[in-house]
């Protein structure tokens, strides 16, 4: 039954001509079409119309699969230009889900705010404790000022004469340490 089927349609295609198989399936429909009217002018022009449009497919057809192919390699190098930032960002050593570049460069930049953070927060610890030194510091030196102070205060006018005693033993003490009688 298939056999009758094929041949019968290969008659038919053959009897439209050689004009119509090369228009393709399009061109054989069309060329049928005018067949039907009977009149040679018709069919010759739905021949021509059959071959016009088969060619402006295939015309269209080339330019698209051309753009198609231009496009791929256009992704193609933006692929490699993507997977050479990334292995220079380090994204392949980072967690699966942070290998891809935009998630790769988004857990970086968090990972150096955390860091810029840690690092601010041991400068301040750092330098509340380099505070804490001066402080201590400057209450003992306040606490020995404080204490020549009430030294001065307690000594007798009358012992001191013109130089009071406290200077005058700082003074020797001074004397004594430069090697100075």
């Amino acid at each position: 039954m298939i056999e009758i089927a094929l041949s019968f349609l290969a008659a038919k295609l053959a009897a439209l001509g050689p004009l119509a198989l090369a228009g393709g399936p399009l061109g054989v429909a069309i060329a049928w079409a005018g067949g039907l009217a009977g009149n040679r002018t018709v069919k010759v022009l739905a021949i021509v119309a059959g071959l016009v449009l088969v060619v402006a497919v295939t015309v269209g057809l080339t330019v698209h699969v051309q753009h198609l192919e231009r496009d791929r390699v256009a992704y193609r190098m933006l692929a490699a230009e993507v997977d050479a930032l990334a292995a220079a960002y380090g994204c392949p050593a980072r967690a699966p889900a942070e290998r891809a570049l935009p998630a790769c460069l988004t857990a970086r930049e968090r990972d150096a705010a955390s860091a810029r953070a840690d690092e601010l927060a041991r400068q301040r610890r750092e330098a509340a404790q380099a505070q804490a030194v001066l402080d201590r510091a400057d209450a003992a030196a306040d606490a020995a000022s404080a204490a020549e102070q009430a030294a001065i205060l307690e000594a007798a006018p009358a012992d001191d004469g013109p130089v009071p005693r406290v200077l005058l033993d700082a003074w020797a003490r001074k004397r004594k340490e430069r090697g100075l009688k």
